[in-house]
């Protein structure tokens, strides 16, 4: 009884799916291509058989018949594909039968040479033409009805536009399109009933609806290629189509009102366009159709249908959809976007500007011209200056424009020659060369700021652009599992000469990420796990890694095993001392200490012209830039030059600064320093101290900035003493003070320092300091950590 009604319901639902097919065979032989070619039926049927989906014998039948008519007259229209209908029958997904196949081939082939000998040659042409585009979309379609026959199977589907698959369902959707648009259920004068805009509708919001960003602009692209092709171009209806698969990714709603509302939005535009038209209220009528059809289906079950045609989704079980990954997909391809952008930017900013040569000939042409006219073109001499001796008058005005140009007041001293002689109206000609000038060195300096600030505007878009294509770079990188790519990270470690490395995971403690364990031969002791090891993987992986506990194999173990992971080995105590100059309450210096990320810790001072309000404006202009430029994550180099570039074009007048910038990295102990203009900086290894000087100008001077650059690598109890022009320029001449009071200093600890050497500054001054002093210290410490 049991086996009775499963056998039932199985066959009830094999009818289902061959009813469909019969019904879309039907709908598909009713679109008519040029030539009178009507393909697609027959192909669909051709697929399904191809396919191996039950029914094909029975469909084939049927598509044949719509498509002859049901009548046999002399040569029906489709007679020539029978043989190749058959051949789809026979060619089954297994099936081997070549000796029938070929006897069918031979039967094709005899068929059309018996006709075409009988003069049919347009009959036998266009059947061929026929028989050509049967095959093609049987053979194109067939993988998507594959694919549906597996899903009633297994349940599983691939992402549309992966495989043929998805090629087979959007060549559907553009069939089914075309069909609808060729079918008119009832019409008047008035009136015209059809479905085809509704069916376009419908599907661009569904696909909207989906997690798929590209699918709805996709499928409005085809649908408004093939109204050009249907010869249907309305400058209102494409504005609709492509409005409704747009702009969904604009309107900032969820849920299905922002499909409805970028549909009604679209749609307002193109019924502007469409007004007075035939078919304007039928395109209406069809839209809101889509719209309440839409409306009227569950969210679950589009939700469903998107997961279904976007991914692999088991129909029996609640999908599995890393929205965490897709989402950082999805911001990683935006940020490689507004890369592009920005670049374009630059480029557009940074376009070429006339030569300068080019420029100085028109703009002198112009001034002799404006002179001629207010001056000389009513004089009675006009003739005599500017044609008869044209050259001389020439030369003795670019003599009389050479001396104004050098900021000179021109008199009637500067004039010589035949025009200090002859000329009527010297004080108004000098007077007119004066205002002239004038004019031109304003217009020239503003043409100046603004080709610098286009230029910097440029250099700056190019290094946004540059930062936002690393970030999106960084972030592919850290898609891909660690799991996956140990192999990878030991052949990138042996590829650079470190012998023997082999790399795995190390178990994540609870408040942390998984570690990386190496193992390798050993280096006697010349530190290649910090040196060379944790760099290479730090690039491999892009994120800051340092080693955090180490056997070193120099102890006759002959391998050296280390952890690699990200806790910081290092920490930064600091401490600062700031004066401010006798009479003033505010210091000119700035300072400012900041963590970006977890490890890398920055340390910035500049020393502003002057003292008072004045110096602590621009010193704290320059402190304040630099830090957001590098927490955003622009290169140092990249972040001065700005910073220069910004100084310039803010202060029209010598407004600059110094400018130390010190980053230390906690990971790896790893100090870079950059100076511009800067006071000494001192760094305290044991009794040993090294003096980092600055040759370079302040930013803000000229154009171009050059940073003294230092790197180092700091260890436990290490010092670095930054220190502004107030304290360096203590002393008598040739006297470094603070170098020996560092070398002599008993004290290590950064606040006890930087009060000792504040005493100091005010013994060598005398008592009275003259400029602002700042004074920073900054101590390493090591950070002890333990391979649990």
């Amino acid at each position: 009884m049991e086996k009775g009604i499963q056998a039932r319901g199985e066959l009830a639902r094999d009818r289902l799916p061959l009813l469909a097919g019969l019904g879309l065979t039907w709908l598909l032989t009713v679109l008519k291509l040029p030539f009178g070619l009507a393909p697609a039926g027959l192909a669909w049927a051709g697929a399904w058989n191809l396919a191996g989906l039950p029914g094909g014998r029975f469909l084939l039948i049927a598509a044949y018949g719509f498509r002859i008519g049901w009548r046999l007259v002399n040569f029906p229209a489709g007679w020539g594909s029978l043989p190749l209908l058959l051949v789809f029958y026979r060619k089954k997904p297994g099936s081997t039968r070549g000796k029938a196949l070929l006897f069918y081939l031979l039967l094709f082939v005899v068929n059309f040479y018996f006709i075409f000998r009988r003069g049919g040659q347009a009959f036998v042409l266009r059947e061929l033409g026929e028989v050509a585009a049967v095959a093609l979309l049987a053979w194109l379609l067939a993988p998507g009805l594959q694919r549906s026959g597996e899903q009633r199977r297994v349940a599983t589907w691939a992402p549309i536009g992966t495989d043929r698959a998805g090629l087979a369902f959007g060549l559907m959707a553009l069939l089914l399109y075309l069909t609808l648009s060729q079918l008119t259920l009832w019409t008047n004068e008035w009136w015209q009933l059809e479905l085809n805009y509704c069916y376009l509708f419908f599907l661009l919001m569904v696909a909207g609806s989906g997690t798929q960003s590209g699918l709805a602009p996709a499928l409005g692209l085809v649908f408004i290629l093939a109204e050009v092709t249907l010869g249907q171009v309305k400058p209102g209806l494409l504005f609709w189509i492509g409005g409704s698969s747009l702009l969904p990714l604009l309107i900032p709603l969820k849920g299905k009102g922002r499909i409805v509302l970028a549909v009604i939005l679209s749609g307002a535009v193109g019924a502007v366009f469409l007004w007075g038209t035939n078919n304007l209220w039928s395109l209406l009528a069809q839209a809101i159709l889509a719209m309440l059809l839409y409306l009227a289906i569950p969210a679950k079950k589009l939700a469903r249908w998107s997961q279904i045609f976007t991914g692999k989704v088991n129909a029996g079980e609640k999908p599995k959809v890393d929205e965490g990954r897709f989402l950082w997909a999805e911001n990683l391809n935006r940020l490689r976007e507004m890369g592009i952008l920005f670049q374009e930017m630059a480029t557009a900013f940074a376009a070429d500007q006339p030569k300068e040569e080019e420029t100085y000939k028109e703009e002198l042409h112009d001034l002799f011209q404006e002179l001629a006219e207010a001056n000389c073109l009513a004089c009675p001499k006009y003739a005599l200056c500017w044609q008869e001796r044209f050259y001389h008058t020439y030369q003795e005005l670019f003599t009389v424009f050479s001396w104004a140009e050098l900021g000179v007041e021109v008199k009637s001293t500067h004039l010589k020659g035949s025009l200090a002689k002859e000329c009527v109206k010297k004080e108004a000609l000098l007077q007119t060369v004066n205002l002239l000038m004038e004019q031109e060195r304003t217009t020239h300096y503003w043409r100046r700021r603004f080709t610098e600030a286009k230029y910097f505007l440029a250099r700056r878009l190019a290094g946004v652009a540059e930062v936002l294509t690393k970030m999106a770079a960084t972030g592919d990188g850290r898609m891909e599992d660690p799991l996956t790519i140990q192999g990878k990270l030991g052949k990138t470690l042996r590829k650079a000469g470190v012998s023997g490395a082999k790399v795995s995971l190390f178990p994540a403690r609870p408040e942390g990420g998984a570690r990386l364990l190496v193992e390798k031969k050993t280096c006697a002791g010349v530190q290649e796990c910090r040196l060379v090891v944790a760099p290479l993987l730090s690039t491999a992986l892009g994120q800051q890694l340092a080693v955090t506990h180490w056997e070193c194999g120099r102890d006759g173990k002959g391998k050296c095993l280390f952890a690699l992971g990200p806790e910081p080995v290092y920490a930064v105590d600091s401490a600062v001392v700031q004066l401010a100059k006798p009479g003033n309450e505010v210091s000119g210096d700035s300072q400012r200490m900041r963590m970006i990320g977890d490890h890398l810790f920055l340390c910035l001072l500049s020393d502003g012209m002057g003292v008072g309000t004045a110096a602590a404006r621009i010193s704290q202009t320059a402190v304040g830039l630099m830090d957001e430029m590098l927490a955003v994550g622009f290169k140092k180099k990249f972040a001065l030059e700005s910073l220069n570039d910004l100084l310039l074009l803010a202060t029209p007048e010598e407004d600059f600064a110094t400018l130390d910038l010190l980053l230390f990295d906690r990971l790896s102990g790893e100090i870079e320093l950059y100076k511009v203009g800067s006071a000494p900086t001192y760094v305290k290894k044991g009794r040993e101290v090294q003096v980092i000087r600055s040759t370079s100008l302040p930013v803000g001077i000229v154009p171009k900035v050059e940073p003294e650059y230092y790197r180092d690598f700091l260890d436990d109890g290490d010092l670095v003493v930054m220190v502004s022009d107030g304290a360096s320029n203590l002393g008598t001449l040739g006297d470094d003070w603070l170098l020996k009071a560092l070398k002599r200093a008993g004290v290590s600890a950064a606040e006890p320092l930087s009060q000792y050497l504040a005493e100091l500054a005010k013994i060598e001054a005398g008592g009275e300091i003259n400029d602002d002093l700042t004074i920073l210290v900054l101590q390493i410490k090591a950070v002890t950590t333990a391979l649990d």
